[in-house]
Formats: structure tokens, C-alpha cells, sequence
């Protein structure tokens, strides 16, 4: 609603909000308070796919913004408004906590009193429940000082609503694990601060007139009906591929068995076959025919590398159309905070794109992290389908918090997971830390009528003769080439553990002058132009012509490629069977050569690479003990996982160093070091360190990572019209244009690139927001010009 500055500025009104309309004029966009708390409260129980929870989350979201109501801030938004404020922010969630601490008052409502007022003291910045010093929110807001306050505003009757539903809820499924049991509490307040978060955030952008009528209604899909459709468009896609050979035939029996599985009750499923057994689309069929069954209201598609993204988005949006198939990994943001704050109102939430495809790290940040950016797309996980591709991708150290926060979204929010992998990590029956599944948990059953029975290829281990030998780059080389001549190959794959290792070797092999086309892949290439490559390499793999791609791990899993040979730099098990994967992959001939090498520590220097190295000290490890039967691959991964278990073992109970107090599980759960801690007699059921742990958790090391748009032929149009246009819908739909000519450099490379003046800001007043590399600091061979190494997973 609009009204005349001055009647803003001197009525006696409430408000929830209010806004220029633009610089030159003297109206107001404001909102009144009543509006948005209804609005809000509605919204939030809509968006709600818990209906157990419904009433709940309404309770919250209409008694949030209960503060603003006072005097002393509605004199803030005036005054702000008009830049006449020169105090602090003035705080407007106590008195909502107030509210429900005056009705819920008995004991037996304790936990959900707690929950539903820490949600709406954190609607505007994540809170921990309970400091590292012992300070508990509770007593810090709900005292004797707030009450007399705001005792105006508290003379209604008391407990004229109760409410044991959080509680009863929790108590469905009780673990004997007493910390997994407050983790599922914090989570829970996690979901409904998703709920109220979105809602009010979304209620913001129509109330300010950069969102919409539509939005703020919230879409309801004909689910059953939505679902039918692209199960139609589906079948039609696959229909037209005809078996060719046996590998063929068994993929459409795989196929077929995954479209069975779907009536299963299971919510924990396991999808564990060969490399290049079809896992992509299996995995999707059960999908479509569960979110049909069930109604379900999104299929996710989760990748640890941003490169399986891109391939698996390009053949969803083959199926589906690009309209139906929302694509998340992108870390740009607008060039100027009050523009990206805008964004942030209006940036996917998931919640009206039923096919979401986005990255382990943006989930597992939806999750974990303490940014209300991220929580707000936590809650679109419920009444899901999550097929986590390559979930062997996930870091040591995430294993016990990744199976906790799954048992809840099985057990809590009605999501169906699936974890797909050909090489299934021993992850499930971690102490303390249990996937919560059932018998008959795998989709595909390990039985004859699953199993490829003929070799595809043969594993040579170059890098060992009863001790671990290294290669120096130029022998690496050397070795190709006598390979490639002495078996006449046609075309080779290597993968190598960095991107300077991997550049290097490149441009050793380029100097030989093989009569090979030569090809490098890695995350210095934007997505659009690795996609050109693989694209490229498809097609000459087809044609028999003579190739050699050298890459990062970025290839070495759910990239449909097919060599008749391939080299792996030492990495694990699981990495090499993965790149196995990459060859004779459609059985194109008798059997395909799989080498594996092991780079001199000068040439090839993983140290910082942590998991990497370790991977490799086990390998040596599993190849000392097995070095008279190096043939037998399953023996070799069994062992390697049992291996890799027991080194890894602390870091799957204690995600952020030694300190078992203050590990992420730790301070997500009973927070014990805290408790200790606590100076009153007070006691609290909710403990957890939520904003500490939030603050903490990342899934790669990349706080430093920047990135940068590359400037080249595809692109200069979309970055002039990104400048040209006003409109911030506009804006939002070219970034996700853009998020195809994405790479991330680190901080130092980002100075270089800057000293030699090959970057430059779309914000011509200020250096912040999106960054363009220039065509000169692009190779279209090598792709960023400075070399930069990052970890494994990309965003």
C-alpha cells in the first residue's frame, strides 16, 4: 500500500514496514503490521508439508513480529525511515517469546515452548540456545527486567492456547542415542525457522513490490497430476534407446527394477551397481514413480562435483524441458548489499520448482550452516525425494552429521533418500552415528540377474612392484606414449589429483607432438566450455578418433565417457574403480587397460590436500598386503573401506578437530562443554550451540574462494544486459545464466588476476558483487590463466 510520506511520518498507525518508492517521490510503500502477521502465519502453514506441524508454525509466524507493536519501534521505523535514528537496532522478537512463555507455561510443554520461542528470536540471525559461556537465550530474554517492559503488552489471559505437539511429535521415534535424540530437536527448530524465514522473507518482497501476487499465494501443484506428466515424458525419452548388446539389456533389467521399487515403504534406500550400469536414470524412474505415489513435492538431484551437475542437468532438461528443471549452485551475488539483500528475497527457495538440481555443498549449507539464506531452503527438503549422486563423494568428517540429518528428514519430514554409488562407502553402521535403514534397503539386489559378469577392463599397478613407485612428470609422459604405441590405443583418459599436475602434464604431452588430438579438463574451465569438451570428446570417442584427454577428478565419476583407456594418479579405492568406470564403459571392446600411477611428491604435491594423502597412505597400505592378488577389485575395496574406517574414525565423531566438546555434532546435540558451563539453576531441554556450529561448518575449505564470470563470446551479451537493466527479476534470471561461465579462483590468484588488470566489477562505484575476467586472462586451451588449487568438491 502507498501513502504520502508525511501521513507515514506522523500517523499512529502499525506498521510492519515501510519503503521509498523511489528517490524523487514522497510516497511510501508500507505494510501494515496486522497484514503481515496474518499474512505470514497463513503462508508459513501453507508452505508446512509436516501437517502435524501446521498449527504450530502458524502460532509462530503470527506472533513473530508481536515487537513491533510497541511505541518505542514503531518511533525506530519512522525515524530510520527518514535517517533521524542514531541508536541501535530495537529489538522486536522477545515480546512474541514473551507471549508464548505467558501461555505455555506447564511442564509438560517445555520443549515446545522452548523451540517455538528460540524460532522467533532467530527469524532475523541464527542464535545458539546456549552460549560457549553458559548463557542461555532463555534466561537472557524470557526475565523479570522483559516482563515489566513489555507489561503492556502481556495483559491478556494466560494460557489461552497449549501445546505438547512438538513433543509428541519428537517422541514418534526415539533413539537410545541421546545425543542423536537433541540433535533431532534442533532440527526440528531448524524446520519450522525454515517455515517462518521463507514466509516472511517472501511476504517482504511483495509487501516492498519486487515480489509478486503469485508468490506470496504460493503455488499448489495437482501433484498426482504433475508427476503423471513427466513419468509420460520420461517413458517416451527411454523408449527410444533399443538394447544394442547384454550391457544393454541389463541396464533396461536394472531400469525396470528401480521403477518396481518405487511402491516400497522404505525411506533409507540404497541404489549400489556398476559403474555404467545406467545409475542416472534408474535412480530418476524410481523417483517420478515415488513422488507420483506419494505425492510427493520435489525430486532433488544432489552432486558432489559441479560437472556431474552439468551433464546430469542437460540430459533432465532433455527429458523435462529447461522450464521444469531449476538448477542451484551459484555463488554470485548483486554488486551493491542493498541489491543483494533484495536478491536474497527473491532467490530460489526450491519451493515452486519440483525438479531441483543443485550441489552437496548447497544442501549439506541448507542443513548445517547458521546463513538464513541457507536455512530457508532447508524446509523444501520435507515430503522430498533426495537421490544423492556419487555419495561416496562426502567428506570423512561429515559422515556422522550427514546420517544423522538424514534419519531426520526419513524419519520427521517424510523425505525419501537415496544414496547411489557404485562404490558404496561402509558409512552406514557407524558407531553412534547409524543410517537408520531397514532390511531390504537396496534397490537393485546384489544377484546374478543385476551383475555384469564380463571384465570390461583389467587394473595394471604401475605404482607398485613390492613398494610404492614414483613417476616424475616426464616419465608419466614417457609411459603414456610407450603405452599408446605398444597396444596401438586409440584414445586414453588421465586423471590426475591437481590442477597444476594435471596442466603440466598436459603441455609435457603437447611438446611430444603425439599424433593425438589433445584435450584438458578442470574447474579453471567454465561449466559451458567443459560441457563443449565433453561434448566433443562424445563424439570423437564414437568415431574411433585418435584422443587423449588429460582432467581432474571433475571426470572421474557420473561423466558419460567411454576410453578404451584410461590412468589414475594414486588416490583411493573408490576414486580408482570410479575412473575405472570411464572405461570400455559400453563394453566396446574385448578388454579395456586401466593403469594406475603414483606422481613423485615434488611434481604432484598433495599435501594440502588432506584427505587425498591419506587416501593414498591407505592404498599402500591395502597394496602391500594384497600385492600377490591385485586382481581381485572387490577384495580391494572391502579392505580399503575397512582401512579408511578406522583412520578416519575420529573425524566421523568429531568434525572440526580434536576437541570431542567442541565438535559440530557435539554442539548440535547435548553441547555438554556449555552445560557445564551454566551459572544458574535453571535448566533448559534446548542446549545446542546453533549459530557457534553454523558459523563453523563448511564442507570445503573455500572461505577464500572468489568467483568470476569469464568474459568470452557467450557471455558478453548476458553481462551488458545485466548492466543495462534496473529490473532485479531481471537481474536474478541473467545470474542464473550466468552460473554457465562461473569458475572460482582463490584469494591469490584473484590478486594476480587483478595486478595484471585482467578483471574488472559490474559495480563501476564500488569493488563488491560480481567480478569479470577478461578474454585475456582466459585460455581456451588451459581456461584461467593463473593456476589455483581448490579442494575436491566443487560448488
Amino acid at each position: 500500500m502507498k501513502i504520502a510520506e508525511d501521513d507515514f511520518l506522523t500517523n499512529s498507525n502499525l506498521y510492519a514496514r515501510a519503503s521509498k518508492v523511489n528517490d524523487d517521490s514522497n510516497q511510501v510503500i508500507v505494510q501494515s503490521l496486522e497484514d503481515h502477521l496474518q499474512n505470514v502465519a497463513t503462508l508459513a502453514q501453507k508452505m508446512c508439508d509436516v501437517p502435524e506441524l501446521r498449527e504450530t508454525i502458524y502460532q509462530i509466524g503470527s506472533m513473530h513480529d508481536l515487537g513491533k507493536q510497541t511505541k518505542e519501534w514503531q518511533k525506530y521505523l519512522r525515524s530510520s525511515f527518514s535517517n533521524d535514528w542514531h541508536g541501535t537496532k530495537v529489538d522486536h522478537s522477545t515480546l512474541g517469546g514473551l507471549t508464548i512463555n505467558q501461555n505455555l507455561s506447564e511442564y509438560k510443554e517445555s520443549l515446545d515452548r522452548e523451540i517455538m520461542e528460540l524460532t522467533i528470536f532467530s527469524h532475523h540471525r541464527m542464535k545458539d540456545a546456549l552460549s560457549e559461556m553458559g548463557e542461555s537465550i532463555f534466561e537472557k530474554r524470557i526475565n523479570e527486567k522483559n516482563n515489566k517492559k513489555y507489561a503492556d503488552y502481556l495483559m491478556g489471559d494466560k494460557n489461552q492456547f497449549h501445546s505438547t505437539k512438538l513433543y509428541d511429535y519428537l517422541f514418534k521415534r526415539v533413539s537410545k542415542n541421546k545425543r542423536e535424540n537433541a540433535y533431532y530437536a534442533g532440527a526440528l527448530y531448524r524446520y519450522l525457522l525454515s517455515l517462518l524465514v521463507d514466509a516472511d522473507w517472501t511476504d517482504a518482497s511483495y509487501a516492498s513490490e519486487f515480489g509478486t501476487q503469485e508468490e506470496l499465494e504460493y503455488k499448489h501443484f495437482n501433484f498426482e497430476s504433475y508427476w503423471s506428466d513427466r513419468i509420460e515424458q520420461f517413458e517416451q525419452y527411454i523408449s527410444l534407446f533399443e538394447p544394442r548388446n547384454e550391457l544393454d539389456e541389463l541396464r533396461s533389467r536394472i531400469s525396470l527394477q528401480c521403477k518396481e521399487f518405487s511402491n516400497t515403504s522404505n525411506k533409507m534406500i540404497r541404489l549400489q551397481s556398476f559403474t555404467g550400469s545406467g545409475k542416472t536414470l534408474s535412480a530418476l524412474r524410481f523417483a517420478l514413480y515415488k513422488a507420483r505415489n506419494e505425492k510427493k513435492r520435489h525430486i532433488f538431484l544432489i552432486a558432489p562435483y559441479q560437472s556431474i551437475l552439468d551433464q546430469t542437468y542437460k540430459i533432465y532438461c532433455d527429458i523435462f524441458g529447461e522450464d521444469e528443471v531449476l538448477l542451484h549452485h551459484s555463488r554470485v551475488t548483486f554488486e551493491s548489499e542493498e541489491l543483494d539483500k533484495k536478491y536474497e528475497y527473491l532467490i530460489e527457495n526450491y519451493q515452486n520448482s519440483p525438479i531441483v538440481l543443485t550441489t552437496m555443498v548447497q544442501l549439506l549449507n541448507s542443513i548445517f550452516r547458521s546463513s538464513l539464506s541457507d536455512v530457508r531452503r532447508f524446509h523444501a527438503l520435507a515430503n522430498s525425494v533426495l537421490i544423492f549422486d556419487e555419495v561416496q563423494s562426502i567428506p570423512p568428517n561429515l559422515m556422522g552429521l550427514f546420517n544423522w540429518a538424514m534419519n531426520f528428514c526419513t524419519n520427521f519430514l517424510n523425505t525419501t533418500v537415496v544414496l547411489c554409488s557404485a562404490t558404496h562407502p561402509k558409512f552406514d553402521k557407524m558407531d553412534g552415528f547409524l543410517l537408520d535403514h531397514k532390511a531390504g534397503w537396496d534397490m537393485v539386489p546384489q544377484t546374478n540377474q543385476f551383475i555384469y559378469n564380463k571384465q570390461r577392463y583389467r587394473i595394471v599397478w604401475d605404482c607398485w612392484n613390492q613398494r610404492l613407485v614414483s613417476f616424475s612428470i616426464e616419465e608419466t609422459a614417457n609411459l603414456i606414449d610407450k603405452r599408446l604405441k605398444a597396444y596401438d590405443l586409440k584414445n586414453m583418459l588421465i586423471v590426475l589429483n591437481t590442477k597444476k599436475t594435471a596442466r603440466n602434464l598436459y603441455e609435457t604431452l603437447k611438446e611430444k607432438n603425439l599424433s593425438y588430438s589433445m584435450y584438458y579438463l578442470s574447474t579453471d574451465l567454465y561449466p559451458a566450455h567443459r560441457g563443449k569438451i565433453i561434448q566433443e570428446l562424445k563424439e570423437k570417442l564414437q568415431t574411433n578418433e585418435r584422443i587423449i584427454c588429460v582432467s581432474t577428478q571433475l571426470i572421474e565419476a557420473g561423466v558419460d565417457l567411454s576410453f578404451v583407456s584410461v590412468m589414475r594418479s594414486l588416490a583411493g579405492m573408490d576414486s580408482i574403480l570410479q575412473i575405472a568406470g570411464r572405461c570400455n564403459r559400453n563394453d566396446e571392446i574385448d578388454c579395456g587397460l586401466v593403469q594406475v600411477v603414483k606422481i613423485s611428491d615434488k611434481e604432484e604435491n598433495v599435501s594440502n590436500l588432506k584427505y587425498i594423502k591419506e587416501q593414498q597412505d591407505i592404498m599402500v597400505g591395502v597394496l602391500s598386503e594384497y600385492e600377490s592378488n591385485l586382481y581381485d577389485s572387490s577384495k580391494l575395496l572391502d579392505d580399503y573401506y575397512k582401512q579408511y574406517n578406522w583412520k578416519f574414525k575420529d573425524e566421523l565423531k568429531c568434525p572440526n578437530g580434536n576437541d570431542s566438546y567442541k565438535s559440530l555434532t557435539e554442539l548440535l546435540s547435548t553441547n555438554r562443554r556449555a552445560v557445564s558451563n551454566i551459572k544458574t539453576k535453571n535448566m533448559h531441554i534446548m542446549n545446542q550451540a546453533f549459530k557457534q556450529a553454523g558459523n563453523i561448518f563448511q564442507v570445503i575449505d573455500d572461505k577464500n574462494a572468489i568467483p568470476l564470470v569469464v568474459e568470452c563470446y557467450d557471455s558478453v551479451d548476458l553481462i551488458n544486459q545485466y548492466c543495462d537493466t534496473y529490473s532485479y527479476r531481471e537481474k536474478k534470471k541473467i545470474i542464473r545464466k550466468l552460473q554457465n561461465f562461473l569458475v572460482t579462483v582463490s584469494e591469490y590468484t584473484f590478486n594476480k588476476l587483478d595486478e595484471k588488470s585482467l578483471i574488472y566489477s559490474l559495480d563501476k562505484e564500488n569493488d563488491n558483487g560480481i567480478w569479470v575476467l577478461t578474454k585475456k586472462g582466459y585460455d581456451e586451451n588451459l581456461g584461467v590463466s593463473i593456476l589455483n588449487e581448490l579442494p575436491f568438491i566443487c560448488l
